[in-house]
């Protein structure tokens, strides 16, 4: 195995091969064939002599040949000749001393009178000729009016209100663009939702009031003007003193027997009807016996008997129905069945289906002669 040398760049040890000495590792060697096909042959522009560069835009060897170059470009009356440390004004015309040959003017009326007259006093701005009006119409109002030619964009309303007028005309086509792409419009209802939220959540806030209770008297924040009551059962003992009241002045009875239990109780409030029962408990059971009484007066008659049907097991559900049972036959396989109605016109749920898939079959089929004779008719 060859003995391993250090690399002339990153001074990393590697083998070199057998064919031939080398002087670069591998990473290294491929670097500096890149950087040398990267290299271009220019000449500079200042001295003449030729030279490398990674760069096509380099045009001077150094930094000398670069300020030759650029300060030749702005003295192109004939060769640069070095600074003494005087200058002659381009205003005034007097000569004055400057540390730096950039520095063109010796004060500043003469600078700021050199750049009103374009940066030269020999060279006068020479005045432009002003632009020709041109005709055009509005875009909104169609009103033809005539605009000046000068540099920029044209114009293409004739007043402030039309130009106002046609960006909302703008503005709603690019949100009816907007609004086609079904998932850009779902996030504008989401974004216009939040903010009318906002809006009310606010409006709230600034409609809030402190008000005391009408029956216990704490204070309480609401955002109505009518609200007397901090809760429900505030609200509820109020309407109950004042179902009170009203019965006191209309002359029922402050007190109500409970017909279950028969203990005396409030009957309450409300503008509807009086509460019969003191608790719900009692009125369940009162329920239970009026169901009772019920069905033991429909037994009572032989001819509610064999209609009624009753719940509790044993034979009156069956004697019910088949008292009521008929004989009728099925309008899709014609086969007899006992139903509880002459109205029933199918045995089972799958004839009823049949029979409706046929007619909507049939129906199609009408309104598809009917589409193809109107058709037939036009042509």
């Amino acid at each position: 195995m060859p003995d391993k040398i250090a690399c002339g760049v990153c001074g990393r040890a590697f083998a070199p091969r057998r064919n031939g000495p080398r002087r670069y590792c591998g990473p290294c060697r491929a670097r500096a064939a890149r950087e040398a096909a990267r290299v271009h042959q220019t000449r500079c522009r200042a001295c003449g002599k030729a030279f490398r560069t990674p760069s096509r835009a380099v045009r001077y060897c150094s930094d000398a040949c670069r300020q030759r170059g650029y300060a030749a470009s702005r003295n192109t009356a004939g060769p640069l000749r070095p600074h003494d440390g005087t200058a002659e004004c381009r205003a005034c015309g007097k000569t004055f001393r400057t540390p730096s040959r950039a520095i063109r003017y010796c004060s500043e009326p003469c600078r700021e009178e050199g750049y009103a007259r374009g940066g030269n006093a020999s060279i006068l701005r020479r005045p432009r000729p002003a632009p020709a009006a041109k005709a055009a119409r509005c875009r909104v109002c169609g009103r033809s009016f005539e605009t000046g030619g000068g540099p920029g964009k044209p114009r293409v309303y004739c007043s402030a209100a039309c130009r106002a007028e046609g960006e909302r005309i703008k503005n709603r086509e690019a949100m009816r663009r907007y609004l086609a792409d079904p998932k850009k419009r779902a996030l504008h209802a989401a974004r216009v939702s939040a903010a009318h939220s906002r809006r009310r959540a606010a409006a709230a806030r600034e409609r809030e009031r402190r008000a005391p209770c009408g029956v216990c008297g704490r204070e309480f924040t609401t955002v109505y003007r009518n609200a007397l009551y901090c809760s429900n059962p505030c609200r509820k003992r109020a309407s109950a003193e004042q179902g009170r009241r009203r019965r006191v002045l209309a002359g029922s009875p402050a007190t109500a027997r409970c017909r279950a239990c028969s203990a005396e109780f409030e009957p309450g409030h409300g503008g509807g009807r009086m509460k019969v029962y003191c608790s719900r408990e009692c009125q369940a059971d009162g329920v239970r016996a009026g169901n009772r009484e019920y069905v033991r007066r429909r037994y009572a008659d032989p001819g509610g008997r064999a209609a009624c049907v009753v719940d509790a097991g044993g034979g009156g559900a069956g004697a019910a129905r088949s008292a009521r049972a008929v004989r009728v036959r099925c309008r899709e396989c014609g086969r007899g069945f006992s139903a509880t109605s002459r109205a029933a016109r199918y045995c089972s749920n799958l004839c009823w289906k049949k029979s409706r898939d046929r007619t909507a079959d049939a129906s199609r089929r009408k309104r598809l002669r009917r589409i193809r004779l109107a058709g037939r008719g036009r042509r």
